[in-house]
């Protein structure tokens, strides 16, 4: 019983962890550019959708920043617009490039990003924002991770005993998972 309570105890570390990171919010100022929007500094000619952005000095960070996804959220008016902010509460959007020297923005939007947060006559608002991390995909990946270590663990005397002595199986270990990370259990196949 001790074992499954370490492992609880990893289990909300874990999601606390990134949960205080989700809270960080920075503030800065959100200026958009048009297409086209390849070649981009980042991936070249690939295309990347339109939910993309150009990442200015403040962030740029020598290109590490390439990938990121940020969080987006209008906050206000720079300048005299009245009621910038519309649309989504915020948007998610990839750096895709370079914003450079002399950039207006912190983060530069596309046209498309820009005007699903704010009135695009604005020209340029004040935004909060933060990288975005995607819980979801990360609780999955920790219960594979999960599901993948048991495996090989129980191949040890001591964890198949452990298991046995408790009468807890992997499809148990798998619902205790999937009920700690709030997900539909990708291990157990209903027919």
């Amino acid at each position: 019983m001790a074992k499954l309570g370490i492992l609880f105890f990893v289990a909300v570390v874990f999601v606390l962890g990134f949960s205080y990171r989700e809270v960080v919010a920075h503030s800065g100022t959100a200026t958009f550019y048009t297409a086209p929007y390849v070649p981009s500094a980042c991936y070249g000619y690939e295309d990347n959708g339109v939910m993309i952005a150009a990442a200015s000095d403040a962030i740029w960070d020598g290109g590490a920043v390439c990938g990121r996804r940020y969080k987006v959220k209008c906050k206000g008016a720079t300048n005299d617009s009245p009621h910038p902010c519309r649309g989504k509460e915020y948007i998610v959007v990839k750096i895709v490039d370079y914003c450079p020297s002399g950039c207006q923005g912190t983060i530069d939007l596309s046209q498309e990003a820009f005007a699903a947060i704010a009135d695009p006559d604005a020209g340029k608002i004040k935004i909060y924002f933060n990288q975005y991390v995607n819980l979801m995909i990360n609780s999955i990946n920790l219960i594979n991770l999960i599901k993948s270590l048991i495996v090989l663990f129980s191949r040890m005397q001591g964890l198949k005993n452990w298991l046995l002595e408790y009468d807890i199986s992997l499809v148990d270990m798998c619902y205790i998972s999937s009920f700690i990370f709030k997900v539909n259990p990708s291990c157990v196949h209903h027919k």
